[in-house]
């Protein structure tokens, strides 16, 4: 997994573009980030394009990331993995996100080894 492309889900500009940033000083490997800021235009941008994986945040304006989770894993029938990200801590809500088809969930106090390492396991199923 030296190239990836990542769709990042999330309305806060400085979180799209902090992300954005700690990608381009991963080393060994090749990140191609294009960013959302609501699900609404994540589920428009995923019917056309392609990534490896969606990094998913709950709570935004338009469309939540749980709604369009529900759009990504049963509408638009993809198995793209999707890695929610957030700062929602609640069981009630990590258990709705399972049982919608997320391949993980971090939270965005996590540090940058974390992410990396949750996007790997969620790309590889584990």
């Amino acid at each position: 997994m030296n190239e990836l492309k990542i769709l990042i889900v999330d309305d806060h500009p400085i979180v799209r573009e902090g992300l954005t940033a700690l990608f381009a000083f991963e080393k060994g490997f090749t990140i191609t980030v294009i960013t959302c800021q609501n699900g609404q235009e994540a589920i428009d941008l995923l019917a056309v394009d392609t990534f490896d994986i969606i990094l998913l945040d709950i709570s935004m304006p338009v469309m939540d990331g749980l709604t369009a989770l529900r759009k990504i894993k049963n509408e638009l029938m993809l198995d793209t993995p999707v890695l929610m990200l957030t700062t929602y801590n609640s069981l009630n809500i990590i258990s709705q996100a399972n049982d919608l088809g997320a391949d993980g969930y971090l939270l965005k106090n996590s540090s940058s080894d974390e992410l990396m390492e949750g996007i790997q396991k969620a790309i590889k199923n584990k």
